[in-house]
């Protein structure tokens, strides 16, 4: 396995490991975790708020947008590899 292929897998795992895991965290901000970015929790913990609630969970669909994006361009890196290694198997079969 080359560089370029090993880098491929990598970059598709991470993409849909970032996408799932960015799911996961609008799904507790859009039910009712909004006070980890609350005025509130920043308040006890010493900080301002950076957000609200509205900006980290837009702030995460944007983020899920560009992994989407890398998912789809590194996963068709490594479906055209998979392509082309079997067809030259199937080459190399037939001689």
């Amino acid at each position: 396995m080359d560089m370029s292929t090993c880098c491929a897998y990598f970059c598709t795992g991470v993409s849909f490991f970032g996408i799932i895991t960015l799911a996961a965290i609008s799904a507790v901000l859009s039910g009712g975790g909004a006070h980890y970015v609350s005025e509130e929790f920043a308040a006890r913990h010493g900080e301002e708020a950076p957000l609200s609630a509205q900006d980290a969970l837009k702030s995460c669909f944007g983020a899920m947008g560009i992994y989407a994006v890398f998912l789809v361009f590194c996963g068709f890196r490594v479906y055209s590899m998979n392509a082309k290694g079997a067809s030259k198997q199937q080459l190399i079969d037939d001689e």
